[in-house]
């Protein structure tokens, strides 16, 4: 399998740290309170798919050219 890279580091690294600090983020906002975690999950919802349209769009560029 060949992996997309950005410098030297492969793209999973990065989508690794997106994921961690997805997560944390995600923990601390249980915290603050119920509200605010509900908002966390709609905007996670809306990165899962910006991070979908992304990738389904370099792809095809490979694919492409």
């Amino acid at each position: 399998m060949s992996f997309l890279y950005l410098g030297n580091k492969p793209v999973v690294f990065y989508l690794g740290i997106i994921l961690a600090t997805l997560l944390a983020a995600q923990f601390i906002t249980v915290k603050i309170g119920p509200r605010k975690h509900f908002k966390l999950h709609k905007s996670l919802g809306y990165t899962i798919f910006i991070v979908a349209c992304v990738h389904a769009i370099t792809g095809l560029m490979l694919y492409v050219l």
